[in-house]
């Protein structure tokens, strides 16, 4: 079990808003950022053990898929 994993996908299970910031796979040196979350989102419960996280992108209402390996903080901001 990857603990970062582990901690990420609970984080984005209890938070509406997760800002995370990962760097690109398909743009050299480009770093993404944006608010991300889970909760309440009608999917199966992810594995612990994926390098990949599928995300609803708060900002832009769409599905993302997130390397694991990629990311590079994360914070769980708290609901109001």
């Amino acid at each position: 079990m990857s603990i970062q994993t582990a901690t990420i996908l609970n984080t984005l299970y209890s938070c509406s808003k997760v800002y995370m910031s990962f760097d690109s796979l398909t743009s050299d040196g480009k770093i993404h950022e944006g608010n991300y979350t889970l909760k309440k989102k009608l999917i199966e419960r992810q594995s612990n053990e994926s390098d990949t996280l599928v995300v609803w992108d708060v900002d832009n209402n769409c599905w993302q898929d997130i390397r694991v390996s990629t990311i590079n903080y994360w914070i769980g901001l708290p609901d109001e």
